[in-house]
Formats: C-alpha cells, structure tokens, sequence
C-alpha cells in the first residue's frame, strides 16, 4: 500500500557499476515529468485506496482493530524481502521492474475492485491483494530511487528528490480528504478499481520513460557477494 518515495536517491550499490547516459539537460525534461506524473497519481490513488479500504472493512465487520492487522501483516514483506530488493533491482532491467511491480498492483487491485462491486468480496482476498501490493512496492521503491539520478542533471538532483518527496506529503492531505469525500458519494468498491487505473497510468507512463541500464565494468559477482555489498 505505500509507496512513499524516500527523501534520497539511492545508487548502484556497486562502485564497478556504469550507466547508460539519456538526455537530461534540465530538470523538467521528459523523463523526469513521466515519472512524476506516475508517482503523483499511483499515490493519489493509494491514499484515496487507504481510506475506502478502512471504510469497506468497518462496514464489513465492523471491527475497526481489523484494519491494523493489515497493515501489520502488511509490514512483512518490507522486513522480509526489502534486504533482497536493492541487490534485484541492481541486477536487472531497471523499467522493466518498475513495469512489471506496477502492472501486478494493478491487476491485485482490480481484483478486489471488480470482487467488491460484484458484491462477493472477502476479507482474505484484501488481506492477500495488499501483501502482493506491498511485495511489489519493496522492488518499485528503490528502483524509481535509483532512477532519478539518472533522468535529471547533477545540479538539479537536489530539487527533484525535493519534488519527489512533495508528492507523499501533498497527496497525504488531498487523497485522504479527498477520500473521504469520494467514499461517500461513490463508494469503496468503486475507489478500489479506480486505484488499479492509477497504477496502470504509473505504468504506461514508465514505459515512454527512457530508464538507462546499469552494466557491470567488471567480472558479475553472484547474488549473495552483491547482497553483502549493498548492505552497510
């Protein structure tokens, strides 16, 4: 469900690493703007999701302790599977993985919407659609991270982190009152499906993004040399 951009870009944790260079002349070039136009709305969606979400299970159950057993189970994935994500993502086509990480939140998401609105949907399919959702954003989190110094100019590194980490805070407020509002008047099921297009429209806006790829100027080392690097 989160998927707050952190404050730093982070790098290729391996100094023998090179990038591919794309045109990035000044901050707002195309690619920078692609990937926040995706981030900005995929979060929108996500917090407007939060608050449907506690809406639907309170009306549900009626339990509103429910809610924060989510989210601890929730939790799992980023305690389990982040110490392995930055290492992946090093390894592996970079907009592929933030394709791929979107397009199955989506497609979790949808589910749960369309079960919503057909009126069969479980407790346990909301449980099992948010852990894949949190598994994909343990792998989205630090690739979008890693890109941003890529797509934008040294100097300009700074601000776009800056902007980047704008989007959580703004979208904290507008999405949940705007949530709130939304819940009311179309109700969850319908703000359910919604999130799944805005993770769609992450996606389709990464795959016009020009993402450079990260090759090894030295011999590949195995997954658990790379994974002892990348952790300090």
């Amino acid at each position: 469900m989160d998927t707050e951009i952190e404050n730093k870009s982070s790098e290729s944790s391996f100094s023998g690493f090179k990038r591919n260079e794309v045109p990035k002349e000044k901050l707002w070039n195309l690619n920078f703007i692609l990937l926040f136009q995706g981030q900005a709305v995929s979060i929108l969606g996500d917090n407007v999701f939060d608050i449907a979400l506690r809406f639907w299970i309170l009306s549900k159950t009626g339990s509103v302790s429910l809610m924060g057993v989510l989210l601890a189970v929730a939790t799992l994935p980023k305690v389990f599977i982040s110490p392995f994500a930055g290492t992946f993502v090093d390894r592996h086509d970079r907009k592929k993985v933030l394709i791929t990480a979107d397009i199955i939140r989506a497609i979790a998401i949808f589910c749960i919407g369309i079960a919503a609105v057909a009126g069969f949907l479980q407790v346990w399919m909301v449980f099992i659609s948010c852990i894949v959702v949190d598994i994909c954003g343990c792998f989205f989190n630090p690739t979008i991270n890693s890109c941003i110094p890529d797509v934008v100019p040294q100097s300009k590194l700074l601000k776009a982190n800056s902007i980047l980490s704008s989007i959580s805070s703004v979208n904290d407020m507008v999405g949940y009152a705007f949530g709130g509002f939304l819940v009311q008047i179309i109700g969850a099921p319908v703000l359910f499906v919604i999130n799944g297009f805005s993770f769609l429209f992450s996606a389709v806006s990464e795959c016009f993004t020009k993402i450079p790829q990260i090759k090894s100027s030295s011999e590949k080392l195995n997954f658990m040399e790379d994974m002892k690097a990348g952790i300090p």
